[in-house]
């Protein structure tokens, strides 16, 4: 049983951290800034967005605290709706095809 929520907790992460990972590329693709750019304007590390971005196998999603960052970072170049809409989006799983 354990086994089970351990492996709906990984499910879990890994659809959190695919989530974070689009709505940051969304932000940098629409607002033409470097992962360098963007923790600067959210006043967090270059590394924390740059290996959480370009690492694969990083064990954690970005924290709410670090979001909400970037998320006031982008609103000086992207309306709040339009934010809004991004994270909506990113939440969204990418549709599977099996075979």
């Amino acid at each position: 049983m354990t086994m089970g929520i351990s492996l709906c907790k990984s499910a879990l992460m890994d659809a959190d951290q695919e989530a974070a990972r689009r709505f940051v590329k969304e932000i940098l693709r629409i607002t033409g800034w470097t992962a360098n750019r963007l923790a600067k304007e959210a006043t967090v590390s270059h590394t924390t967005i740059s290996r959480f971005l370009n690492n694969e196998d990083v064990t954690h999603t970005l924290s709410t605290r670090t979001l909400s960052k970037i998320r006031a970072a982008a609103s000086q170049e992207i309306t709040g709706a339009q934010l809004d809409t991004l994270w909506l989006i990113a939440q969204r799983q990418p549709a599977r095809l099996s075979g």
